[in-house]
Formats: structure tokens, sequence, C-alpha cells
């Protein structure tokens, strides 16, 4: 064997986490409270609501960059649906803070363009889940996030990108915004449909 004392190391600290586990069930609370970790709980402060959501979604990005979540539109909604994050108040958080907002979108659209960037989008399966745009290789980030990027990011994206003069371009992201709202659990789907309402999508 390579490494003669592998396992007897392995046998120590397997050992030394049970005797550890033992002592800590058998010591009571107050002792506890009186070490410095148990001083330190004592001293923490609970995360806010919006630090919550931000960390909650900050463990989405980690969760897509490990590609051990769909790397398509319906699987992140589906997982930021899961864990409630743009649900009130964090929703109401992104509200103040547009600029939080955008940039989470933004990060989201940046990993995904890395993901392209390495040929993940050569798999047909793969690069039919994602919206193009006509006679390109460039995702439609305002139509693939619709369904869970803040308004601040859609309405962001429709004027830079200029689509927000094209009426035609509007009325088919409502579509596509209305079709899914039957089975979508994002709020922020619904406040989008409004949005483009607002800026002269045709309802009919």
């Amino acid at each position: 064997m390579r490494y003669p004392n592998t396992i007897d190391r392995l046998t120590e600290i397997c050992q030394s986490h049970r005797n550890l586990g033992v002592s800590f069930l058998h010591r009571t609370a107050e002792k506890y409270l009186q070490t410095q970790s148990g001083k330190k709980l004592l001293q923490a402060q609970p995360l806010l609501e919006h630090e919550l959501g931000m960390r909650r979604y900050k463990c989405t990005l980690v969760l897509m960059k490990l590609c051990t979540i769909g790397l398509h539109p319906e699987a992140i909604s589906e997982n930021l649906a899961s864990i409630s994050m743009y649900k009130r108040p964090f929703l109401g958080y992104l509200d103040e803070h547009k600029e939080v907002a955008i940039a989470i979108s933004v990060q989201l659209e940046e990993i995904v363009e890395k993901f392209k960037s390495l040929g993940f989008f050569l798999d047909e399966w793969m690069k039919s889940k994602w919206p193009y745009f006509t006679d390109t290789e460039n995702v439609d980030y305002t139509k693939a996030f619709a369904e869970f990027s803040h308004r601040a990011y859609t309405e962001l994206k429709l004027r830079i990108s200029g689509f927000v003069q094209k009426r035609q371009y509007l009325t088919e992201l409502l579509r596509s915004c209305v079709s899914r709202i039957h089975w979508s659990k994002q709020q922020t789907l619904f406040i989008n449909t409004h949005l483009l309402l607002e800026l002269g999508a045709g309802p009919n």
C-alpha cells in the first residue's frame, strides 16, 4: 500500500468525531452557551428576509455552475419558485433596490453565456429550450427570463434594445407570458405581463 497509515488515520478521525458528538450531546445547553461558539451564537443576528433571499439566490447561481439544476429557463424558474425567492417581502426589497434586481438577471445572463461558449448549446434539446432572436444565435434573455426576472430588468432590456418601440415584439412577448400564466408560480410573470400592456403590447 502506498500510504499504509491512511486507514489508521481515517479511523482516528472517525473516532474523534464520534467522541465529539457524544461529549456535545451530554453537555447541557447552559454550559454550551458559555463556550466560545455558544457566545457567538448568542450574539448572532438572524438574517433579514431580503438577506435570506439573496443567500438563496446565490445558492441558485452555484447550483447552475455545478450543473445540478437544468440550464434552461423552466428549470431556473422552478428552482427560484421552490425557495419562494420572488415572493414578498423579498420582491419588495428588489422594488426598492432596482440595481440589485437588474444585477441578478445580468449574472444569470453571464452564466448562460459562459456555458454557451463552452459548447453546451450544441445539443439540440438544450438549444430548443432557449428563445433566440430571428436568424441569429443570440439568446433573447428578455423573453427567456420574463417569468422570473424583475420588472426593472425587463424594462431596461426592452429600452436598451429598442424593442420598447416595436409593438409587434411586445405583443409576441405578451403572448408568451400569457401562455405560461396558468401554471406559473412566479408573481414576477404577472408583473411583467402588466408592464408589457403598459408599454403598448396588443392585448388581443
